[in-house]
C-alpha cells in the first residue's frame, strides 16, 4: 500500500465528519505532516493541497447522534413585536403630516433620518459585540456612555437645526423625538428588553391612531404628544430599566473606528429609503413637490419588515448550521446553503409584499391618499436588496457591502438631473439587488464563513 493510501485510510473518519479541508489540515498538521512531508511523501504542494484531496475523495457521513442543536434560534413573537417596534415611529410622521411641507422641513427631516440610522447602528454594533463575547455588563455600559455621549447631542443638534430654520414646534419635536427614540430603541432591543418600549409606546401609539381617526382639531395637542412626548416617554423607560446599575462607559476610539462601518451603513440606507421623497421635496418644480411627512409614512412597512428581515435571517442561519452537519461534501452544502438563501430571499420578500399592501390599505383610510404603485413596487426590490446587505453584514461583509450602497447613492444624485427620481431608483434598485443577489450566492456557499 503506498503512502497516501495509507494516509487515506487512517484519514478516513476524520473526512468523514470534517466539516471542511481546513479542519483536516489541523489533523494532519497535528500528527507533525508539514508542507515538506507533504510534498517528499504524498506528492502535494502543501497540507491544505493534501488535506482538500483527501476531502475530495472521502464521502462525508456525519454522525447524527453527534449533531449539535443550532445557536440561531428564532423565536417568531420576538422578532415580530422587534419589526412592530421599528416601525412604530412612523406613526408621527402621519400625526402632523399636514404640516410638514416646504424646503426646511423636508432639510430637517432628512438630517433627523440620517442622523438616527447612522447613530443607531453604531450603538447597537457595540452593544452586540460585547453581547458576542458574553459580557453583557459590559456591553450595558458601553450603550450607557454611548447614549450619553451620541444621544444628547445628536437630540440637542436636532432640535439647533430646527430653531436655526425657523420650522414650526410640531415639527421640530417629531425630527428631536424620532432620533431620541431610535436611540432609546436601539438600546432597548440590544439588552432584549422589547416588552418595556412597546408598554411604553402603547399609550402614544394610541393617541396617534385616535388623532388621526378623528381629526379635529382640538385633538391635534394629544397627535403632538403621541409624536414626540412619548419618544421621551421610551427613551426614561430604556435609561432607568434596560441600563438600572449599569456605570457609563465612554466608547473608546478603538470601538468608534470599528463602528464606523456601521454606522456609514445606516447613514447610507437611511438615504436610499428617503431619496424618492427628498428629491421629490427639494425639487422646485410644483409638479414635483410633495409632503415630505405623508411620503416618508409609507415607508412604514419597510420598517416593519425589518422583523421578518431578523427572523429570516435567523431561519438562514439555522438552515446552513444543519447543512454543515448533513452534507456529505463541500459542493453539497454548496447548493444546500444556496437554496436557503433563495428561500430567505423570497420570504423576505413575500412578507414585505404583505406588510406594503396593508400599509397602503392604511395610509388610503387614514389620510385618504392613495400612494402610487410604480413607488411601492420599487419599495420591495429595495427593500429585498438591503435584506441581503443586512445578512451579508451579519457575516462580517461591511466593507464592500457600505461601498456598493454608497456607489448606488452617488448614481442616484448623479441621474438626478436626466431621469424623474422614481426611475432613478427603481434602476438603482435593481442592479443594487442583483449585485448583493450574486456575490451572496457565490460567497456563502463557502462553508467556512458559517462556523
Amino acid at each position: 500500500m503506498s503512502a497516501y493510501r495509507e494516509l487515506a485510510e487512517r484519514m478516513r473518519e476524520n473526512c468523514a465528519r470534517a466539516v471542511d479541508e481546513r479542519e483536516i489540515a489541523a489533523v494532519l498538521e497535528a500528527e507533525g505532516i508539514t508542507d515538506a512531508i507533504a510534498r517528499s511523501r504524498y506528492d502535494a504542494p502543501d497540507v491544505f493541497e493534501l488535506a482538500e484531496r483527501l476531502c475530495r475523495e472521502t464521502p462525508r457521513r456525519p454522525d447524527p447522534a453527534a449533531l449539535l442543536p443550532s445557536p440561531w434560534r428564532a423565536t417568531p413573537i420576538t422578532h415580530l413585536l422587534r419589526g412592530v417596534l421599528f416601525g412604530l415611529p412612523a406613526l408621527a410622521y402621519l400625526t402632523v403630516a399636514d404640516r410638514i411641507t416646504g424646503v426646511g422641513s423636508a432639510l430637517l427631516l432628512v438630517v433627523s433620518v440620517l442622523l438616527a440610522w447612522a447613530t443607531g447602528q453604531g450603538l447597537a454594533y457595540l452593544g452586540y459585540v460585547r453581547l458576542g463575547w458574553g459580557d453583557t455588563a459590559d456591553a450595558a455600559r458601553v450603550l450607557a456612555g454611548g447614549l450619553l455621549a451620541i444621544a444628547v447631542p445628536a437630540v440637542a443638534a436636532t432640535g439647533v437645526l430646527g430653531l436655526i430654520l425657523g420650522l414650526p414646534t410640531s415639527v421640530v419635536l417629531v425630527a428631536a423625538g424620532q432620533v431620541a427614540y431610535v436611540l432609546a430603541a436601539t438600546v432597548a432591543l440590544v439588552l432584549g428588553r422589547e416588552w418595556w418600549l412597546l408598554a411604553a409606546l402603547l399609550p402614544g401609539v394610541a393617541a396617534a391612531v385616535a388623532g388621526l381617526v378623528l381629526g379635529a382639531d382640538v385633538l391635534y395637542s394629544t397627535r403632538l404628544a403621541a409624536c414626540a412626548g412619548f419618544s421621551v416617554l421610551a427613551s426614561a423607560v430604556v435609561a432607568v430599566l434596560a441600563l438600572r446599575g449599569a456605570r457609563p462607559r465612554l466608547p473608546r476610539r478603538g470601538e468608534l473606528l470599528a463602528a464606523a462601518p456601521n454606522a456609514v451603513f445606516g447613514v447610507a440606507v437611511g438615504a436610499l429609503l428617503i431619496f424618492v421623497p427628498a428629491a421629490n421635496t427639494f425639487d422646485p418644480a410644483p409638479d414635483r413637490a410633495v409632503g415630505t411627512g405623508a411620503s416618508l409614512a409609507a415607508l412604514l412597512p419597510l420598517s416593519v419588515s425589518m422583523g421578518a428581515a431578523e427572523w429570516l435571517l435567523f431561519r438562514y442561519r439555522s438552515a446552513t448550521h444543519r447543512a454543515l452537519q448533513r452534507a456529505h461534501t463541500l459542493a453539497a452544502f454548496g447548493r444546500r446553503a444556496a437554496a436557503a438563501l433563495l428561500g430567505a430571499a423570497v420570504g423576505y420578500l413575500t412578507a414585505l409584499a404583505l406588510l406594503t399592501a396593508a400599509g397602503a390599505g392604511l395610509v388610503v383610510l387614514l389620510t385618504g391618499d392613495a400612494p402610487a404603485l410604480r413607488p411601492l413596487a420599487t419599495a420591495l426590490v429595495v427593500g429585498s436588496a438591503l435584506f441581503l446587505a443586512l445578512l451579508l453584514m451579519s457575516f462580517g461583509i461591511r466593507a464592500l457591502v457600505v461601498l456598493v450602497c454608497l456607489l448606488a447613492l452617488g448614481a442616484d444624485a448623479l441621474l438626478l438631473r436626466y431621469a424623474p427620481p422614481e426611475q432613478i431608483q427603481a434602476g438603482t434598485a435593481a442592479v443594487l439587488l442583483a449585485v448583493f443577489l450574486g456575490y451572496a450566492l457565490a460567497t456563502l456557499r463557502r462553508a467556512q464563513l458559517h462556523h
